[in-house]
């Protein structure tokens, strides 16, 4: 656990590197006070989304020896690229194209898999935490369309065709149920900060903030947190019909 959580933090302490070279071959990483503050930052967000990963799997009841092994691998890379993605709309203020399809191609791999061997049923991760592929794929499909309509009613003012697959990538890991919470977490963090900033720049309109963080935030808090959050929106919300 020591060694992932290790990892963890040098590879979130090099990410902002890799983003500004865009080619992990040639990242160089450049001392300086401000950065180094930041990427500390990254690296310590990293580690807790590692360790938060870590301890749902080990205090899972359903997973065990090899396939906890498994769903770590592969729900970290996805973290990571959703990480990752956020990192570099902070820095850059867009999302680069390999990544996102790479984390699109993981996630659409990972639910055709599980639809072939589990059909309509679901995979039980850790509490209330349950994957349903075609839950899944239904929300990926609809939450695309839903940001496609935003994108194309807006002419790409404040959500561009990044978001879409983002949007897509939301529902192919979370379902249906989970997407909700995710999106809602995403609208209440993205105008929490936004008007914040802008009382900050004393200006409400020209301030531009990039949109991916909240999602991503919305996206990995929701899927670590769901046993935890499903009962406070079911009894608070009363979204009784959420599962």
């Amino acid at each position: 656990m020591q060694l992932v959580f290790f990892g963890s933090f040098v590879l979130g302490f090099l990410t902002r590197t890799i983003v500004l070279s865009e080619n992990i071959s040639k990242a160089k990483y450049k001392f300086d006070s401000k950065n180094l503050v930041l990427d500390l930052i990254f690296a310590t967000m990293l580690s807790l989304i590692s360790y938060g990963l870590i301890e749902r799997i080990a205090q899972s009841e359903y997973l065990g020896g090899f396939l906890a092994y498994l769903i770590f691998v592969i729900v970290f890379i996805v973290l990571y690229l959703l990480y990752f993605l956020a990192v570099s709309d902070l820095v850059f203020m867009s999302v680069p194209v390999l990544p996102l399809f790479v984390l699109l191609a993981v996630l659409l791999t990972v639910n055709v898999v599980m639809l072939i061997f589990l059909g309509t049923g679901g995979l039980n991760l850790w509490g209330n935490t349950v994957i349903y592929p075609v839950s899944n794929i239904t929300a990926g499909l609809i939450l695309s369309f839903l940001v496609w309509l935003i994108v194309k009613a807006t002419h790409e003012k404040g959500m561009g065709s990044g978001d879409i697959y983002l949007a897509g990538a939301m529902g192919l890991l979370l379902g249906l149920s989970m997407s909700f919470v995710a999106f809602y977490i995403t609208i209440l963090t993205a105008t929490g900060v936004g008007l914040g900033f802008a009382l900050y720049k004393k200006k409400l309109r020209g301030v531009p903030i990039p949109f991916v963080p909240f999602i991503v935030v919305g996206i990995i808090t929701t899927f670590l947190l769901w046993s935890d959050l499903l009962p406070f929106v079911q009894q608070s919300l009363n979204l009784t019909f959420l599962r």
